[in-house]
């Protein structure tokens, strides 16, 4: 139980959080412990210094040592002696939380001994990730064709974390709190700006990934296959790639009921300001202007009913119906092309 709590944790937070600086691997088989964990239990021989007896027993007993051939944070680059390019470092987590103040691990630790954590969070679901995660070019090499690579690595992880229950509003507060008070020193800490975005963000990033469209497929990797597939723009308006292809797509290649669940659901929350979201994006450089204006591209592309907080039921909604209907509502009233004169002047009142 000892070592899974912190395997639970470096799996919950690598799981979520593989857009990160990187991941360490490990050789040899992780062993398992039946000793339940005691509240204020003394230190134990081989305790790690400067660490709760809980948290040192899961460091020096959970998990087998790195393989020789992995570089962590403490270690020099070999290939910047020989004056080559760095090679990708992965991070060691337990050196991360080796690093943290008492009251931060502490708080780290009561996140994944809360009953729930087990119950809505399956570890297990994050296994099929050690593999990429282990290795510092699994994800370059992955983004060089995501509509390929990407499902059958995310497949498994989505099947495990929807086949759960989701965690309670209350339980993610509660979690978000203990990072917060207990984290304070510690918010420059990788280990900590993952959990804290991952918590923060934990309802819609888990809804977001479980929608299914009409084929049962997730929308995520539907709306991936569409995007990636996308015409290069005729010229260039912003940057020349991914958003001038999204901005001269056909509204039906992006204004799906996929989409459309998704969308809403980031700005139903977003509106809510659930967890102080709002406020958190901010301090990462996303002020709210930005989210507006984002919404303005959106309702300009695919009118702004495409926004109206309902999230709706993709896997019901069959695409061609449904861009097909959008077409309907935004022509009816007139007939003709004085609408969009209406509808532009109309979105932007309501969006801005």
């Amino acid at each position: 139980m000892k070592s899974l709590l912190f395997i639970s944790l470096s799996l919950f937070l690598a799981g979520l959080g593989t857009a990160s600086k990187g991941t360490p691997s490990y050789s040899g088989v992780m062993p398992t412990y039946t000793t339940p964990l005691t509240k204020g239990a003394p230190p134990v021989q081989g305790q790690t210094k400067g660490l709760p007896p809980n948290i040192s027993q899961v460091l020096s007993k959970g998990l087998p040592p790195p393989a020789d051939n992995v570089t962590t944070l403490s270690e020099p680059d070999p290939d910047a002696k020989k004056g080559k390019e760095p090679s990708p470092t992965p991070l060691d987590p337990i050196k991360l939380i080796e690093s943290l103040s008492s009251s931060c691990q502490a708080a780290l630790l009561s996140i994944v001994a809360n009953p729930e954590f087990f119950e809505c969070v399956p570890i297990t679901a994050f296994l099929p990730l050690l593999p990429v995660l282990a290795d510092p070019t699994a994800i370059p090499k992955m983004l060089q064709d995501p509509a390929k690579n990407i499902p059958p690595v995310l497949g498994p992880v989505f099947d495990g974390v929807c086949a759960a229950p989701k965690c309670s509003d209350k339980g993610v507060a509660t979690s978000l709190k203990a990072l917060n008070d207990g984290c304070k020193a510690d918010e420059k800490n990788v280990i900590i700006e993952i959990a804290t975005a991952v918590v923060t963000f934990y309802s819609p990033i888990r809804d977001t990934i479980c929608f299914k469209d009409t084929k049962k497929e997730y929308c995520v990797f539907e709306t991936l296959d569409k995007v990636t597939a996308l015409p290069k723009p005729p010229f260039k308006l912003i940057d020349g790639g991914l958003i001038d292809s999204l901005a001269f797509a056909e509204p039906k290649e992006i204004c799906t009921p996929c989409n459309k669940a998704i969308v809403n659901t980031i700005f139903n929350f977003l509106n809510a300001d659930t967890n102080h979201s709002v406020e958190y994006l901010g301090q990462l450089g996303i002020p709210p202007l930005f989210l507006q204006v984002g919404k303005l591209v959106i309702g300009l592309k695919c009118g702004f009913q495409f926004l109206d907080g309902k999230v709706g039921k993709p896997e019901d909604t069959d695409p061609e119906d449904f861009n097909y209907q959008l077409a309907q509502e935004l022509v009816a009233p007139t007939g003709d092309s004085s609408i969009k004169g209406v509808s532009l002047t109309t979105m932007i009142g309501a969006l801005l």
